[in-house]
């Protein structure tokens, strides 16, 4: 089964041990070859990704199941 974005994001919040920005996770994700995004903006996707999973978040484009949590200087955890 291939890797999802979100099981990306979860993978290396978990090496790293610590929240991080969208833009750490994307590199992170990138550097670890965890999934290739098919866009011109990963970053855009990434930050997506999070907010539509993010606790207390609640947007029409937002996910029931709830996987990350904001934290403070706008990294997730």
């Amino acid at each position: 089964m291939a890797m999802t974005i979100a099981k990306a994001l979860i993978k290396v919040m978990k090496m790293d041990d610590r929240p991080l920005t969208p833009k750490e996770a994307w590199e992170r994700i990138r550097d670890e070859e965890l999934y290739e995004f098919q866009t011109l903006t990963p970053l855009h996707v990434v930050r997506t990704t999070l907010r539509r999973q993010c606790e207390g978040l609640e947007f029409p484009s937002a996910r029931k199941k709830k996987l990350f949590k904001q934290e403070s200087g706008g990294r997730f955890s």
